[in-house]
């Protein structure tokens, strides 16, 4: 292994040494610029789907807390469902969503909330108290306002430049490989 010109040339590997070296080195790329790499897991977590539930035995000490009561039948939740999901992916340290899945009107969950309308939502501060209920547009507000965003989400100007950059090392390095190989 060499640098020519500014490329560098794997002579005495086969290909599928190159390749490997290649990946090896479009992983490391990928990894530098945090596109992947240790991230962590958003914490989601249905904890009813129609029965009772202590909503305290659900609050996690340190973090936001979360509570979306919905219903699959619901067209209003299915369209807030990738907001919430995406705040708990960019806000897993800070923040943890739990869905309980209401069923219908009947079930014990509605009854024991008194939930009237979907989506309804619920918000615990970290030390545990309610700080918002009711309306998902009033709840998501707050749940923005208590992680730090400015508004609804849309992709950073960061994250685009950093796949541009990885997108042209990649086409760089096997096109600038291919030369040094053909030279």
């Amino acid at each position: 292994m060499n640098w020519t010109r500014g490329v560098l040339v794997m002579r005495s590997e086969g290909p599928e040494e190159r390749m490997r070296w290649r990946l090896t080195l479009i992983l490391l790329a990928t990894c530098c610029l945090g596109l992947v790499g240790p991230a962590l897991a958003a914490d989601f977590e249905e904890i009813s789907r129609g029965e009772r539930v202590t909503l305290q035995d659900h609050l996690v000490g340190g973090k936001w807390v979360l509570f979306e009561f919905y219903a699959d039948w619901c067209s209003t939740c299915r369209q807030i469902a990738p907001e919430v999901r995406r705040l708990a992916d960019r806000h897993a340290d800070t923040l943890a969503v739990r869905t309980i899945n209401v069923r219908d009107w009947k079930s014990e969950v509605a009854q024991q909330f008194e939930i009237r309308s979907l989506p309804h939502l619920r918000l615990y501060d970290p030390a545990g108290a309610m700080v918002a209920g009711g309306d998902a547009d009033v709840v998501l507000s707050e749940v923005r306002s208590a992680v730090g965003e400015k508004g609804p989400a849309a992709p950073s100007l960061l994250s685009l430049g950093a796949f541009a950059v990885v997108g042209a090392a990649v086409v760089w390095w096997m096109f600038g490989c291919r030369r040094a190989e053909q030279g």
